[in-house]
């Protein structure tokens, strides 16, 4: 039995969200994307644009002309899309990078979701759980040991399978 996905027709009111990056062909993002949105009744799409560092700035302002309505960022376009935000989430600010734009009235606004992540991770901390380990798209992005929840976050670099922080 072929498994149908709930997306509806694509119409003249259809809004793009996306995923910027290089490479993305392998990501599951859209797939993942495009069914939440389908479930909720949401006319949008979401797609994977293979787009260098270099390309960057062009491609966001040309999203932005079209009326995208946001987009995320792999590495290292995450640290480039800093810098062309017109407005930063408090978490980007103090992370430096951002993984989520928004666009809202024409500007860019930069989110990064991981703090959010951290955050229910401490808030779980507090409640007594003591091992945690949060995977992303490409691994464990971090993880948090028992010990103090700000003294033992740390970053992994999998392409490298060490600790990097």
């Amino acid at each position: 039995m072929e498994k149908r996905l709930l997306m509806k027709e694509i119409t003249g009111h259809t809004i793009l969200t996306c995923l910027l990056g290089s490479p993305v062909s392998h990501s599951i993002s859209p797939m993942m994307h495009n069914e939440a949105f389908a479930h909720l009744g949401l006319d949008y799409r979401y797609l994977a644009f293979d787009v260098k560092v270099e390309e960057l700035e062009t491609v966001a302002n040309a999203l932005r002309s079209m009326g995208a309505r946001g987009f995320n960022l792999t590495m290292p376009h995450k640290n480039a899309m800093y810098s062309l935000c017109d407005e930063l989430s408090p978490a980007a600010r103090l992370s430096g990078a951002v993984n989520t734009v928004v666009i809202e009235d024409g500007n860019f606004i930069g989110h990064t979701l991981k703090r959010r992540i951290a955050d229910a991770v401490e808030t779980a901390y507090q409640e007594g759980y003591r091992h945690f380990l949060c995977g992303m798209a490409q691994g464990c992005d971090f993880y948090f040991c028992p010990s103090s929840i700000g003294r033992c976050q740390r970053n992994l670099d999998f392409q490298q399978k060490k600790p990097i922080l």
